[in-house]
């Protein structure tokens, strides 16, 4: 048995190892040029980039993890059956379970090794990626401002001659005010400039000193009519940036991701408990309005409450499925082995691009059904368990008619 599982391993790790490190980098290729190239016309530092494309492997790892295992399987059985091996044990007295015992415990220790990625591991990595994310909407607000450079700040185009960080002042400020089909809308010069950055809002804001405002205007006809030209003391203005940062970083917080087991048990704990109070709260209003005809403020309480009460729920729906997920991801390892092992027997192929074919299909259905799994479960129509459950139901369905088909072969 252990000779067994040796041979097998010999064929089945390196052809895993080999799947994980193509599935991975396929997976972050697209993400990579687009996101790179976006974050880096924002200003962002390249080390920054390079920092955010390292701390995004290990949650992509724990996608490809059960791929690699899937394909690796496919190719080792497959060329062992190809090369008539699998014939030979059977002739030897090894029976077929027997002979997928070893890439059923390689999935079993892989599942074990993603419990412990997806519960530490992964945590860590999008807490480093948060932080990355910070340092690098701080750096599209000052940093992509280069004195002598023009540069795009949401709707506007700042130019400088001289900043200092340090004071947060920027001198020999000109703003242009660009709008769709008409040009140049505005212009803002001001000799001296402090700037303030607010990471949570990704707003820039400005504090113009000794202002000269220009407006061109011209009527519907195209007659040139009299600029508008302001001059004042100081003027506030207040521009987004960092659009693309801010998106990442609400979609990685959404999911609670970046919490710990323990504190993301807490933190459902105290959701519920806070949605407990709202639902005491509804119920209150409710007799308000029932015992009493004029009751303004419960009436206008109300909605308030409800809506509170909607959004808590899908808060909590958020945290329990990356709970649930924590723990059905893993064990897709150990099911994709299951349904490999005996689908390699009976392709009897062992080349690449039928396993690579297979594999796209089974992965396909696999993360078509856990998606459909977390949107019944967003919305309440099941409970998490069951939606991020559903798929390896359906993989261990597959696996058992697999076997099946292959011991009546």
């Amino acid at each position: 048995m252990k000779l067994l599982t040796r041979y097998v391993w010999s064929e089945l790790v390196p052809s895993c190892g080999e799947g994980l490190v193509l599935l991975t980098i396929i997976f972050l290729l697209k993400q990579m040029f687009y996101i790179s190239t976006r974050l880096l016309d924002t200003g962002a530092q390249l080390g920054n980039v390079v920092n955010l494309f390292i701390d995004m492997i290990p949650p992509v790892c724990l996608l490809t993890l059960p791929m690699s295992v899937l394909l690796g399987t496919l190719l080792s059985y497959g060329r062992l059956a190809e090369e008539n091996e699998i014939t030979a044990m059977e002739s030897g007295g090894i029976t077929l379970a027997r002979i997928y015992f070893p890439a059923v415990l390689f999935g079993l220790l892989v599942t074990v090794f993603m419990l412990f990625w997806s519960h530490v591991i992964v945590p860590k990595s999008l807490r480093l990626t948060q932080q990355t994310m910070m340092a690098m909407l701080q750096n599209t607000a000052t940093g992509g401002i280069t004195p002598g450079q023009f540069k795009k700040l949401g709707e506007l185009t700042l130019f400088c001659d001289r900043m200092n960080k340090d004071n947060k002042q920027l001198y020999g400020t000109t703003i242009f005010e660009k709008k769709k089909d008409f040009g140049v809308a505005a212009m803002v010069s001001a000799p001296t400039t402090d700037f303030q950055f607010l990471p949570e809002q990704g707003e820039l804001r400005l504090d113009l000193k000794d202002v000269y405002f220009h407006r061109p205007r011209s009527s519907r006809d195209g007659t040139n009519l009299d600029d508008q030209i302001v001059e004042a003391a100081r003027m506030y203005w207040t521009t987004n940036v960092g659009d693309l940062v801010r998106r990442m970083m609400r979609q990685m917080l959404k999911g609670g991701g970046w919490l710990t087991t323990n504190e993301l048990r807490k933190r459902i704990q105290d959701e519920k408990k806070i949605l407990k109070e709202r639902l005491a709260r509804q119920k209150e209003l409710e007799e308000i309005l029932k015992t009493k005809e004029n009751a303004p403020r419960a009436k206008d309480s109300l909605p308030i409450v409800r809506n509170e009460i909607e959004r808590k729920r899908k808060e909590i729906a958020q945290l329990s499925i990356e709970r649930a997920l924590r723990i059905s991801l893993p064990f897709a390892a150990v099911l994709m082995a299951m349904v490999a092992a005996p689908l390699g027997v009976l392709m009897r192929r062992g080349r690449r691009g039928v396993a690579f074919g297979v594999t796209i299909v089974i992965v396909l259905i696999y993360y078509v059904l856990m998606s459909l799994g977390k949107a019944l479960a967003a919305e309440g129509s099941i409970t998490p368990w069951i939606g991020l459950w559903m798929p390896n139901f359906a993989a261990l369905l597959l696996a058992a008619a697999a076997y099946r088909k292959t011991v009546y072969l």
